[in-house]
């Protein structure tokens, strides 16, 4: 568990697969998530039972849990990558009223300090260019705009751009 102030992160449970089903499938998370049809629990249970370690499976999902426990999104890293020390971030705060709140900020914050731990030189993020919320977010931690993917993904019939952001976690030769 990595604590925070008002929130902490936790390894996925199979008890999570429920509210995770639910996040999964709900069309207005699609654009973000990179999901184009629905997940059944049975998939969504092999996956949460099949994570090992960071290491081996090159990714790590957590679930973003109010400090009185309730859960309100996920983070995660993926394309993790030990040699070049990088690794891809996600972020998604399912409902609409803990939006706004700090928690992502706060989730985000948690996670870059796990990053440092891991010793990772740089991270990642990919964001669709209309999502105003999640681009103020990874300013604030002076992820930079790298590069666009023009046309990349459709939502609801509209293709959209998607920023490559990037971070990196420490200059130097190591």
């Amino acid at each position: 568990m990595i604590k925070g102030e008002n929130i902490f992160l936790r390894a996925l449970e199979t008890s999570d697969v429920d509210l995770i089903y639910s996040w999964e499938n709900d069309p207005e998370i699609f654009s973000i998530s990179g999901n184009r049809e629905p997940l059944s629990k049975t998939i969504l249970l092999k996956f949460i039972s099949s994570i090992t370690n960071l290491q081996d499976d090159g990714q790590l999902r957590l679930m973003i849990c109010l400090n009185d426990k309730i859960p309100i999104g996920t983070v995660e890293l993926f394309d993790y990558d030990s040699v070049n020390r990088r690794a891809g971030v996600g972020i998604m705060i399912a409902n609409s009223d803990h939006r706004d709140c700090g928690y992502g900020t706060e989730a985000l914050q948690l996670l870059l300090g796990f990053c440092k731990s891991l010793n990772l030189k740089q991270v990642y993020a990919n964001v669709i260019e209309d999502n105003e919320k999640s681009m103020r977010l990874f300013s604030k931690f002076n992820f930079n705009k790298v590069g666009l993917k023009e046309s990349w993904i459709m939502v609801n019939g509209v293709w959209k751009s998607e920023w490559l952001l990037q971070k990196i976690l420490f200059n130097g030769k190591n």
